[in-house]
């Protein structure tokens, strides 16, 4: 592990110099761990409900490196943190369009369309109130982004964020309990 923190980074640094093959190492090296994740992410989902890990991955990917020149990171904890937020952005795109394509689905529709509605709703919802959070609690939000878009269990969360498994865990409940409360309330209204 921390062999291969020492590659990320190094990739990362020639990344930023402009090395173009860099960028390709890097995917080749990190593929592996975002498509592990991603399919944590995934895993339990019915089958159209999000997009599939790979596609996901891929995308996220593309979000981060397909302008041309990639943005530039510290270090692996910053460049998976930024690869969290671009799976954000992928499966909130999709769950927009696809709540655009079919809206609420008639209580007789199979189950996996309604779950797939429910799932797209709860996306946004987190989404449009993960910003709040973070003006309260920006660590909690960064951890919200890595569990719930990104799929990375509490050991690597915490790890990321340079904090105690026991203090992820606590942030974790408050994340949740704040998100549920204004759901809630924006439910109501």
């Amino acid at each position: 592990m921390c062999q291969t923190t020492h590659h990320i980074t190094q990739l990362l640094r020639r990344i930023q110099q402009g090395d173009n093959r860099a960028q390709e190492l890097l995917f080749e090296m990190v593929y592996t761990e975002l498509r592990r994740v991603a399919d944590l992410k995934m895993r339990g989902e019915a089958a159209d409900c999000l997009l599939q890990p790979t596609v996901l991955v891929h995308e996220a990917y593309l979000k981060l490196f397909g302008g041309g020149e990639g943005p530039a990171f510290e270090d692996r904890r910053h460049f998976f943190g930024a690869m969290s937020r671009a799976m954000q952005q992928v499966l909130v795109d999709y769950a927009r369009k696809r709540l655009a394509k079919k809206r609420t689905p008639p209580a007789e529709a199979m189950p996996q369309a309604q779950t797939l509605h429910q799932r797209c709703q709860e996306i946004l919802q987190v989404d449009a109130h993960l910003e709040r959070l973070g003006a309260e609690d920006p660590q909690a939000a960064e951890l919200v982004r890595m569990r719930f878009f990104g799929g990375y269990t509490m050991a690597e969360v915490a790890q990321a964020l340079g904090i105690s498994e026991r203090t992820a865990h606590r942030k974790w409940a408050f994340a949740q309990a704040r998100l549920r409360q204004w759901i809630h309330h924006a439910e109501g209204q």
